[in-house]
């Protein structure tokens, strides 16, 4: 209450409405011009008040039966015009960064007002960096935002183009929408958009070669490098196309390559069964997945070196194998300190 006045009870908890629309409820006439602005006026005992129990008027209730009947009446005209909506707004969810990305905003309006908008904005977060008002010389005006780049050239009142996003461009972006006087109703949509840093090269698979020969009962050590990203990204192993089995070591880490790179390894450490080589071959499979934008994968065939060759199967034959990196490979029978001797590739 201000000023000794008696105030409305209960205000806090009258029912929403949607914008446009015209509510009496207890008392209370309100027209919704926006979800943020409605006109209300309350009748309680000493006056007439607003939602923060401010005094409007003091004039004697019998009189406001006649003032509420007229705001009613006006309201309601008002809402007949209060058609201008925001339908759609399209903004990728995920993005990569360096990339040029489009905001669309898409609206409605009644067909009985040709072209009732006043203006179109767009914000990221609470700041705004884009307005177009189509009765203005020109019609665009950018404010400058940190890590936002519009391209007016390509921007019009219903798209938006950024240009190279980077991560701190993620954010939440808002269409708002204005109709023109007298009412300048207005509606807006929140989506979020982020923008993520992909590998800027692998896979690779270090440890084994492709054509390398194995034998059942042999460990092997398998390291799939992929470049730096944010977010992390996702690796994982498949051997023979199936998921990697329960009892494989999967360590993961960072560090950097022998140039230098920043990278991720995935580390998968296994024995060769003969379930594996029953046709002759393994193959290593190493996928990378970082968010929904970037999937990548690499795979290794390994062959059986008892498996019967002919002379001609070219290099894949006996003796003629390429050299892997360097050799992660453990003879079958051999006790654990084998593992601790292969050689780091970091």
């Amino acid at each position: 209450m201000l000023g000794g006045e008696e105030g409305v009870e209960g205000a806090s908890s009258w029912p929403l409405a949607a914008a446009g629309s015209v509510v009496v409820h207890e008392g209370v006439v309100t027209y919704v011009a926006s979800r943020s602005r409605p006109l209300v006026a309350v009748v309680g005992r000493g006056g007439v008040f607003d939602l923060q129990n401010r005094v409007i008027s003091r004039m004697r209730l019998d009189l406001w039966a006649a003032v509420a009947l007229r705001l009613l009446l006006f309201t309601s005209l008002a809402a007949k015009s209060c058609t201008l909506r925001v339908s759609g707004v399209l903004v990728p969810p995920v993005v990569v960064s360096g990339t040029t990305v489009e905001l669309e905003c898409n609206y409605h309006h009644s067909l009985d007002r040709p072209d009732p908008l006043y203006s179109v904005k767009w914000y990221r977060d609470v700041n705004q960096f884009y307005e177009y008002i189509p009765k203005r010389k020109p019609p665009i005006r950018v404010f400058p935002v940190p890590h936002i780049n519009v391209d007016e050239s390509h921007s019009t009142r219903e798209k938006v183009r950024l240009t190279g996003v980077t991560r701190e461009t993620s954010g939440s972006f808002r269409c708002e929408v204005m109709g023109d006087k007298p009412f300048f109703e207005t509606d807006d949509h929140t989506v979020n958009m982020t923008v993520v840093d992909v590998p800027l090269w692998g896979p690779e698979v270090w440890g084994v070669a492709q054509g390398d020969k194995v034998r059942p009962g042999e460990h092997l050590v398998a390291r799939c490098q992929v470049g730096d990203s944010d977010p992390p990204a996702e690796i994982s192993w498949t051997v023979n196309s199936e998921a990697a089995p329960t009892f494989a070591h999967l360590p993961r880490s960072l560090g950097r390559d022998q140039r230098g790179r920043p990278l991720q390894v995935s580390e998968l450490r296994v024995t060769v069964t003969e379930e594996w080589l029953a046709r002759g071959a393994v193959t290593l499979g190493c996928q990378v997945t970082v968010s929904s934008v970037y999937h990548k994968s690499v795979n290794v065939t390994l062959f059986d070196a008892d498996w019967p060759q002919p002379a001609e199967f070219g290099w894949f034959s006996s003796g003629s194998s390429p050299s892997s990196p360097c050799s992660c490979r453990c003879p079958a029978a051999t006790t654990a300190a084998c593992w601790d001797a292969v050689t780091p590739l970091l």
